[in-house]
């Protein structure tokens, strides 16, 4: 007797609809079985996404065999931008992982990237336990009773360089992983100091993959003591040489009462673009960039750079680069609270404004012109939800623990700068409209303001391509020159 789903039992719909779903699954299974590998190698998998990619391979261990074949993986050349966000550095507990989430800016959907492969990682390399595995699972009693920190460093073309250490500052590592591909690297460490001063936030970090996959390099540039001629805390690190080397010094301008400080760094392609803030008389900002190829630094000579005393400020003022539809930005977030706190009854402080508690301004430099030029918006828009107010003062003291910056500022390539916080909330300016809107939805593994996430400090993140070529061989390490 023919019976129709309405007076099917909710129980026998569901085995009805997983029924037809099965059989499905089985009749495309048979379609795909015979399709010669030519066809899905030249007609089916070069029009997938690297993110579809990810997916298609775990049908099969015939397509997973495909996609990840090294000629495969060389055709596809480059995959769409994407905006990574994770947490900037995080204690690693059992069973705990910090995963890197993904957003395409076109479709506004978030996707994350597994890093349960990087508990193969050797930790300890000093006691040459290669094999020790992080996984869920008690200390070993021979290890100190320490946390691991993992930090990420640095993001271009698919790979990310992390550090990790242990609480106590031993055992410090540095890895270049993909986490698509699940390959990595590891860096030798050239001393105990930068990699302190990397998680002491005194150290910047940036990674320049070559275009072919085959090399990168790291560079690490001291953020204070820019000046003394008898410091150099400046290095990069050549995959095809396998050891770490002196950078050039930018030339300063001299003086006894002349200090100067980096306050951030944005790199495009092969060039990095640092503010320098320089302190004497009249604290004054500085543009350089620095040629990577050519080992060359130069004075953009940019006037009127906007001033910002990020020194004493820098727990609600948080200066930033920005590089979207090439074109540069200066930008700035500032949490007027404190700047009320602070200024307490001057009146010359500067003006704040009424519409809620917290200020994003931007300009543009023009490298022509060599000017800086204020971006007036056309509307106005409530920040007072980027962080979440309900962060207690003590709270928001760890999240800003040595300059971590509470609001991220990344480009994207259809002419939008997103401000990001540690609360998961996003804002957006339009470039081509000089407008606010709200187009992001929250990024829900990256949410720093719950009190349950304490282990998790400031925000990393840029616009980043995947990849499916593994991470390059490090070359046989030589011994570094480095003191």
């Amino acid at each position: 007797m023919f019976c129709s789903n309405m007076m099917l039992s909710p129980r026998r719909r569901r085995q009805r609809a997983a029924e037809a779903t099965s059989d499905a699954v089985v009749m495309d299974a048979k379609i795909w079985e015979k399709l010669e590998e030519d066809v899905l190698l030249e007609e089916v998998l070069p029009v997938m996404e690297i993110r579809d990619l990810c997916r298609f391979r775990a049908v099969c261990k015939r397509w997973s065999r495909l996609i990840y074949g090294p000629e495969f993986a060389k055709s596809i050349k480059s995959d769409v931008p994407y905006m990574l966000i994770a947490a900037e550095k995080f204690k690693l507990e059992q069973g705990h992982y910090n995963k890197w989430e993904i957003c395409d800016t076109k479709t506004h959907k978030h996707y994350l990237l597994d890093d349960s492969f990087m508990n193969r990682l050797p930790m300890n390399r000093h006691r040459s336990i290669d094999t020790e595995i992080l996984s869920n699972r008690r200390r070993p009693s021979s290890l100190p009773a320490s946390q691991y920190i993992r930090s990420n460093l640095a993001a271009d073309k698919g790979f990310i360089c992390v550090l990790w250490r242990r609480e106590n500052g031993h055992d410090t590592t540095i890895y270049v992983v993909n986490p698509v591909t699940k390959s990595f690297q590891q860096i030798p460490c050239f001393n105990s100091k930068t990699v302190r001063c990397s998680h002491e936030r005194n150290a910047w970090f940036t990674m320049v993959v070559a275009d072919d996959h085959l090399s990168f390099k790291l560079f690490v540039l001291q953020q204070f003591n820019l000046e003394s001629s008898n410091v150099n805390d400046r290095y990069f690190f050549d995959s095809k040489v396998g050891r770490w080397q002196e950078l050039s010094r930018p030339s300063f301008k001299t003086g006894l009462d002349i200090q100067y400080r980096m306050c951030h760094m944005l790199k495009i392609d092969k060039m990095v673009y640092t503010i320098l803030i320089r302190y004497e008389i009249k604290t004054r900002h500085e543009l350089f960039v620095y040629d990577t190829d050519q080992d060359l630094w130069t004075d953009l000579e940019v006037e009127n750079i906007p001033h910002v005393r990020d020194f004493t400020q820098r727990r609600f003022k948080h200066p930033q680069l920005v590089a979207s539809s090439g074109r540069l930005f200066f930008t700035v977030w500032e949490d007027t609270k404190f700047m009320c706190m602070q200024a307490g009854d001057d009146p010359n402080y500067g003006n704040i404004p009424p519409l809620g508690r917290q200020r994003i301004r931007i300009w543009e430099v023009d490298l022509a012109s060599k000017k800086c030029e204020k971006v007036v918006p056309t509307n106005r828009i409530d920040l007072s939800g980027l962080i979440n107010p309900e962060i207690s003062l003590a709270r928001q003291r760890v999240i800003d623990v040595n300059g971590s910056p509470k609001v991220l500022a990344i480009g994207t390539d259809d002419g939008c700068i997103v401000f990001t916080s540690v609360s998961g909330s996003s804002v957006a300016f339009r470039l081509s409209t000089r407008s606010w809107e709200h187009i992001l939805p929250d990024w829900k593994s990256v949410d720093l303001g719950r009190l349950d996430q304490a282990r998790r400090v400031g925000l990393f993140g840029c616009m980043m391509a995947l990849t499916l070529l593994p991470v390059p061989s490090v070359a046989e390490p030589v011994p570094a020159v480095v003191p």
